[in-house]
């Protein structure tokens, strides 16, 4: 995390590969915050806001989780009526209670 004086303060990262890559992340963050003329706090807050304007919203996942419900039960219900003979349906269903 990087301070407002411009300090880079890495956390405990477990592999060298991590820690340089923070340490990049963080020093372009202060690039770019110089460059605007913000704190690198806003500048990680701005990048978080527009990572997240990307991300579908709850009822927008429950929206299309439901036609895809509605889309496979239909085509399940319909791949019986065509494998399964309608007459052997009707006659299974129809016989008399002896």
């Amino acid at each position: 995390m990087c301070s407002s004086r411009g300090l880079c303060c890495v956390t405990v990262l477990f592999s060298s590969v991590d820690l340089t890559l923070a340490v990049a992340v963080c020093v372009w963050r202060q690039g770019v915050s110089k460059q605007l003329d913000w704190t690198p706090r806003q500048v990680q807050q701005w990048w978080r806001g527009r990572r997240l304007q990307g991300k579908a919203s709850e009822m927008q996942r429950f929206r299309e989780t439901s036609w895809r419900f509605l889309f496979y039960l239909l085509a399940f219900w319909l791949g019986l009526y065509v494998v399964i003979d309608v007459s052997v349906l009707l006659a299974l269903w129809f016989l008399p209670i002896s």
